[in-house]
């Protein structure tokens, strides 16, 4: 039977709490593929920046809204999406100096 396709859904709720809910089940879905350990710490790194965007910017500090993980297993490779249905944030760089990264970028 091939793999092709398969995938898991989690939603969680929009508060920083939740994301470490969210590592979990990716550290537990990428042991069904051989990962380095540098390729699961970069994938664990960028998953937790998207979902705290997600917390941060999409909604108010309230926490009201929900963020929908999907991880997807294709052939030989792992896809993680993480979306929101909130208002998203303004992209313009806060920095005072425009060559100065902020940080949370």
């Amino acid at each position: 039977m091939s793999d092709e396709g398969r995938s898991v859904r989690l939603t969680i709720p929009a508060r920083p709490e939740y994301i470490s809910l969210g590592r979990l089940a990716l550290t537990a879905i990428a042991g069904v593929r051989p990962l380095s350990d540098e390729t699961l710490h970069d994938l664990k790194l960028a998953f937790t920046e998207a979902c705290t965007n997600s917390v941060k910017h999409a909604y108010d500090e309230r926490g009201r809204g929900r963020v929908d993980i999907v991880y997807e297993l294709r052939g030989d490779r792992l896809a993680v999406e993480v979306g929101d249905a909130g208002a998203g944030f303004d992209p313009e760089p806060q920095a005072e100096d425009p060559g100065e990264l902020a940080e949370d970028g």
